[in-house]
């Protein structure tokens, strides 16, 4: 899900049926007599026999245009050989209408599109076609390592997986470096220009999305026999070798709200931002922004999707607001009908240059929260992991139990889930979204 997708989808095919339907003016003049034996009767219509038999009347033409007392009707259509017919040509003013347009409109009107939305509307036209389908229009992720003693190692994507929401993009291969050893991770959207042959590129626009500095605080989020995890927030995913803590691969999660731009309109040494209007302060409604939000929770790793949910009507009074934040119950523990399973364990599948293995217990979530105008208010994609709950989160299940926290400066995602040996299948039992209240107060000008 994207949001903007049906709206831009209603706007571009509203253009071009406004296009088709535009009447074409005839030129004025005098209306020319229809061939026949019989005078021109009154109103303009001819009456005429020919061999006694009536000859069957063509139907009256709509008038085009009126202008005082006189009507002006379209001509009639000459009889013509159809060898000799000449065929019918498109105007220029339909052919080059979107080729006239500036390639940076073009880059902001398909920069609201997730790659899904972009497959699609490369079918529209060929200049469309070249734009959406040449790897979601030509982008590419970079990833720049520096150490410590100023040095930088470059490096290209091996792999992008797509979602439904979101992109996990992986970096494998030799880079020389230790974890210890890094001092700062960029993340960069670049866009190559394809040269005549397909396959030669040069150099493009860089667009720095992330700079992230690796003395934070940083997660271990799992390990199996050759790797360990390390979440490197909001979105990096480190893989190093537990022999030497060399790097094996790094992944990063981004969700796909503003990904074109932030991927092609940043500058290679500042970050895209996008100005915030908030709306207009509503004193009708005490409750306003507490209501109507939409959340598309979807949970899953490289390989798959686990769970996904779309939920509505999401709100909170303002006695439910503690400790700064707005809670927003999604799953319901005590309403077993909400309870839903997981599709599959929940895993994370790796793989560096040679080697490759799936690590138990982490995976990512991406969530899309709409406020009641049905913009994005929050959108997340983070490597996430699952632990065991320190005491029994339900008495209405007998299995295992076990907890899934998210957590950053907007809001909080908090899981609790039942995992049944039978079955060897999750139960999602609980889904709470927390908000800042600081955010929503920004957001719809409130003072809560």
């Amino acid at each position: 899900m994207a949001a903007g997708r049906g709206e831009f989808f209603r706007s571009f095919q509203e253009s071009f049926e406004s296009l088709e339907k535009k009447p074409t003016q005839p030129a004025l003049g005098r209306r020319q007599p229809v061939r026949g034996r019989g005078k021109p009767g009154p109103g303009g219509i001819q009456s005429g026999q020919t061999g006694g038999k009536r000859r069957k009347r063509r139907p009256k033409a709509a008038p085009s245009s009126v202008s005082g007392n006189s009507l002006s009707f379209p001509q009639p259509r000459p009889k013509e050989n159809k060898a000799s017919s000449p065929k019918i040509k498109t105007s220029p003013s339909k052919e080059n209408l979107l080729e006239r347009l500036p390639s940076e409109i073009l880059v902001k009107i398909l920069s609201y599109l997730d790659p899904s939305s972009l497959s699609c509307i490369s079918h529209v036209s060929k200049l469309f076609y070249q734009l959406a389908n040449d790897e979601n229009l030509n982008v590419s992720w970079e990833l720049t390592l520096c150490d410590y003693r100023g040095r930088e190692i470059t490096m290209e994507q091996s792999r992008a997986y797509f979602f439904e929401s979101s992109v996990v993009v992986r970096w494998s291969g030799p880079s020389f470096l230790t974890y210890p050893q890094i001092s700062s991770i960029q993340l960069y959207g670049v866009r190559k220009e394809t040269l005549k042959s397909p396959k030669a590129r040069r150099p493009g626009w860089r667009s720095l999305i992330i700079k992230q500095d690796t003395r934070v605080p940083v997660r271990y989020i799992g390990k199996d026999k050759l790797v360990k995890l390390r979440h490197l927030r909001p979105c990096f995913l480190i893989g190093t070798w537990r022999a030497n803590h060399g790097i094996a691969f790094i992944m990063v999660s981004l969700h796909f709200h503003k990904l074109v731009e932030k991927s092609l309109l940043g500058s290679p040494v500042c970050p895209f931002s996008e100005p915030v209007d908030p709306p207009p302060a509503d004193n009708s409604d005490p409750d306003f922004g507490l209501h109507g939000y939409t959340l598309h929770f979807v949970l899953h790793n490289t390989g798959a999707e686990i769970m996904s949910g779309h939920f509505r009507e999401l709100s909170c009074r303002t006695i439910q607001i503690r400790a700064g934040l707005v809670e927003l119950r999604v799953i319901n523990r005590t309403n077993l009908s909400e309870h839903r399973p997981l599709s599959g364990n929940i895993k994370m599948p790796w793989k560096s240059e040679e080697l490759e293995g799936v690590v138990e217990n982490c995976c990512i979530v991406s969530l899309t929260l709409l406020d009641e105008f049905q913009k994005p208010f929050w959108c997340v994609s983070s490597p996430i992991c699952i632990m065991m709950a320190m005491k029994q989160q339900s008495f209405d299940y007998s299995g295992e139990h076990f907890v899934m926290d998210f957590k950053d400066s907007d809001g909080q995602v908090k899981m609790k889930l039942v995992w049944f040996k039978e079955q060897k299948q999750f139960f999602l039992i609980s889904l709470t979204v927390y908000i800042s209240v600081w955010k929503i107060n920004k957001h719809f000008s409130r003072a809560y």
